[in-house]
């Protein structure tokens, strides 16, 4: 009888261990992962509007959204930043901060036609940082 508690009792505990290491780790990973994808879907769709300088206000309301969220997905990851580029490619705290502000930016001159170029150079220094694709724009031979 005590073999079979003991047994039973370890299951739980694996069970309960795996649960936490489930929801703690490996779930705001891949949520952030996904939330890289809607990044770059979201720019990709857009793309005509935010290189046209003809954003509407919702447009800018979501790149403002992607920003703040962006931050919020990557300090749900409880790995050391260091750890978690090395690991996961998931881009550093510090990194996600500058593309969230680049994202803030883009989001504030999206309707500027002075500041297109602006906009291109912010979208590929955040193809860098957050390791997406946001432009159609093939890369030149290496």
């Amino acid at each position: 009888m005590s073999d079979v508690f003991n047994t039973v009792l370890a299951g739980v505990f694996v069970y309960v261990l795996g649960q936490i290491l489930m929801k703690l780790v490996v779930d705001p990973i891949l949520d952030f992962r996904r939330f890289r994808g809607e990044v770059s879907a979201f720019f990709l769709r857009n793309q005509g509007v935010l290189f046209g300088a003809s954003a509407s206000e919702q447009t800018q309301e979501d790149i403002f959204a992607l920003a703040s969220m962006l931050v919020q997905k990557r300090e749900a990851i409880v790995f050391p930043s260091w750890l978690a580029y090395i690991l996961f490619c998931l881009p550093r705290s510090e990194d996600a901060l500058v593309a969230a502000r680049r994202l803030n930016f883009i989001g504030n001159v999206a309707a500027s036609r002075e500041k297109q170029v602006q906009v291109w150079e912010a979208m590929k220094e955040l193809e860098t940082l957050l390791r997406v694709k946001l432009t159609y724009e093939t890369p030149g031979p290496s």
